[in-house]
């Protein structure tokens, strides 16, 4: 369980890691994933991140996405696009 834990850590750090970046560090924390958890334990866990992302963009106030003057919406879609891509780029990753 412990080891379980550990792994998840370093699956959510790997998210705080830029979308571009590509160390060795995320390569051996991608690899230690893999190697701990199962394919459906990966899933379910970036399901669980992306939904609590999305939540957190809906929970945001309004005006805050509108402090830099972009369109109404503009901001918010931009942050669930990037949610998407962060997603996305992880899966690739874990081969999912």
């Amino acid at each position: 369980m412990k080891i379980t834990a550990t792994i998840i850590t370093t699956l959510a750090l790997g998210f705080s890691i830029s979308a571009t970046a590509s160390s060795p560090v995320e390569a051996l924390s991608v690899e230690s994933v893999k190697q701990f958890l199962t394919p459906t334990q990966i899933q379910a866990t970036l399901d669980a991140w992306r939904e609590n992302e999305l939540k957190r963009i809906d929970m945001t106030k309004i005006i805050q996405f509108r402090i830099d003057g972009a369109p109404a919406g503009a901001r918010e879609k931009m942050a669930r696009l990037a949610v998407e891509q962060q997603y996305l780029r992880a899966e690739e990753m874990f081969d999912l």
